[in-house]
């Protein structure tokens, strides 16, 4: 893939790891991998719309936490997730559900 720009690199040291892949876009799976190899078996993803579909036309996701604020805010019409209609996940169920402050937190699990 493309080397970024050394000061960049070195604005990380000390504060989080680069790793440089083979390729100008790793997939999902290949950075899931990558993780795996450095002991990580438990992975918080929080992208966008985008990188949520990618991970869910792969199969990557196990489960899904969403915050519900009781605040409008107008914008585009993305999804949680934008990616392959027919690569929609298996079930998920709801396993717990909190309520702060008039906000919402859910957790959905695969059923």
């Amino acid at each position: 893939g493309a080397t970024p720009p050394a000061d960049r690199v070195h604005a990380l040291e000390g504060r989080a790891e680069y790793h440089h892949t083979d390729t100008e876009r790793p997939t999902p799976e290949d950075v899931l991998a990558a993780l795996g190899k450095r002991g990580a078996d438990v992975v918080l993803a929080e992208g966008g719309p985008t990188f949520n579909g990618q991970l869910v036309d792969s199969g990557l996701i196990d489960e899904l936490c969403l915050s519900i604020s009781p605040h409008l805010v107008g914008g585009g019409s993305n999804r949680i997730v934008n990616g392959s209609e027919a690569a929609i996940p298996a079930e998920l169920r709801l396993d717990r559900l909190l309520e702060h402050d008039n906000a919402l937190f859910a957790r959905y699990v695969r059923a």
